[in-house]
């Protein structure tokens, strides 16, 4: 044969190599992309999952404060009729009024608990049923000493019970306080705001 059919040969040979081998090598790197961008896609969607996941967290705690608030507030506005009601004179108060602001109250305090329920863990719903379960013995008591009175009228005896449900009152809001405290300190402290 001749030469130059002989280098003819040998140069398709090589560049059939050349072809081939920059095949494969195109199918490896076009394999590397497509694992690139499935990797890419997967943090992506990581990334947003933490996002949601953070988001839902931060309303359920947002929910859950909310609901230590209100019941903070009602515990604090009951604590202050009762030192008003504690602190009168005789005939200083009607005792329909009193028995309605209770009333308001217990109503009050049970829809906290109602209304939050369900954003609350376990601790939190137990010291907010016993505020809304205190808040019902301060207004049956209440119906029972003003019961025929037109004009409050308590004696030492009565207002050391009203002062004992304040204190108590004053020790469930304070332990409230004590989880909202720890709830936020706890969030900022994982999540680094």
């Amino acid at each position: 044969m001749d030469t130059k059919i002989i280098i003819i040969i040998i140069t398709s040979i090589s560049s059939l190599f050349i072809a081939v081998f920059s095949l494969i090598q195109s199918i490896l790197s076009s394999k590397n992309n497509l694992n690139t961008l499935k990797m890419i896609e997967e943090l992506k969607y990581s990334m947003e999952n933490r996002k949601d996941v953070k988001k839902y967290q931060e309303e359920k705690l947002s929910r859950r404060i909310d609901g230590l608030d209100a019941t903070i507030k009602e515990i604090q506005i009951l604590k202050d009729k009762l030192l008003i009601i504690i602190s009168s004179g005789k005939n200083g108060l009607l005792s329909d009024e009193v028995i309605s602001f209770c009333i308001k109250s217990r109503e009050s305090l049970f829809n906290c608990y109602e209304s939050f329920l369900s954003d609350l863990d376990k601790n939190d719903a137990e010291f907010i049923h016993k505020a809304k379960n205190l808040s019902l013995n301060i207004e049956n008591t209440m119906k029972n000493i003003l019961a025929d009175l037109k004009y409050i009228d308590l004696s030492d005896a009565q207002r050391n019970i009203l002062q004992d449900f304040k204190n108590r009152l004053n020790d469930i809001q304070l332990e409230i306080r004590n989880i909202k405290s720890d709830i936020i300190f706890n969030f900022t402290k994982n999540y680094g705001y």
